[in-house]
């Protein structure tokens, strides 16, 4: 029973760990939103799972009444939705817009000239000194590197249109530059275009999350899982995002690409 303690607090390290850089995640997302704003008419059951403090059905009231009165002169006329809480409805404003197909009829080279753009440093020491790091001269070290924590992110994102960058971790005791030239023990970057042809393909470039089948057969992608509202666990059936988490083993590297075929057929 004793030996079995050690693992539960290995397991409680590695799920706050997760917690936390999810919800960097999740603040980072809401900052691109709140910076650049999704057209309203562009919200969907994807971008609707954003924004956790509505219920399932509420999301589905919200999507229907923007399809039935399209096209919508202000953000504000989602506020006589009666079913939906006015102070749910208020708290969604920050992160939409209305009319912006000007933006999003600009030429690509137009797109990436748009003030999008977020770069984030943090570099850190611990105050306690670490036996591991302070062994007699005469002694190999227990770390190859210093005690440095190190975070760098660069980011451009254009909610449902464009979104490109990278970022990279060193942790304390890891080299800044690997043996092989590697660079730091994780570096991630993506290019993400949310709309080509006629607006029925994504396609990523470099790492990834996606979700197949509901979740069943394949999901990496951001759940905030703040909400105890009744079918919160309802997951959209294929979805394709960039993928910029601190989590260094959850994502997919490559090229992926999501394309509509018809009205109701994804791929």
């Amino acid at each position: 029973m004793y030996a079995q303690i050690p693992d539960q607090i290995n397991q409680f390290d590695e799920n706050s760990i997760k917690a936390q850089s999810e919800q960097t995640e999740y603040t980072i997302l809401l900052s691109d939103l709140a910076e650049n704003p999704i057209d309203v008419e562009l919200l969907n059951e994807s971008w609707m799972s954003i924004f956790d403090w509505f219920s399932e059905e509420e999301k589905t009231i919200i999507l229907s009444f923007i399809a039935k009165n399209k096209p919508l002169l202000s953000k504000y006329e989602l506020q006589v939705i009666t079913s939906v809480p006015l102070d749910k409805i208020r708290k969604l404003m920050p992160y939409i817009t209305i009319n912006t197909n000007a933006l999003y009829k600009r030429s690509w080279k137009e797109l990436f000239q748009q003030d999008a753009s977020r770069l984030v440093l943090r570099i850190g020491k611990s105050l306690d000194k670490e036996s591991a790091f302070n062994l007699a001269d005469s002694l190999p070290g227990a770390y190859v590197g210093d005690e440095l924590k190190a975070f760098m992110q660069f980011k451009y994102a254009l909610p449902g249109k464009l979104s490109y960058g990278f970022h990279l971790e060193k942790d304390p005791g890891e080299k800044w530059w690997g043996y092989r030239n590697t660079g730091v023990d994780f570096l991630s970057a993506h290019l993400f275009i949310d709309k080509l042809y006629k607006s029925k393909i994504k396609l990523a470039i470099g790492d990834y999350a996606i979700r197949i089948g509901q979740g069943l057969l394949l999901d990496n992608l951001f759940s905030s899982g703040r909400t105890t509202s009744f079918g919160s666990w309802i997951k959209t059936p294929l979805d394709l995002k960039p993928y910029s988490s601190l989590q260094e083993g959850n994502m997919l590297r490559g090229l992926a690409l999501k394309a509509r075929i018809k009205r109701r057929i994804n791929y």
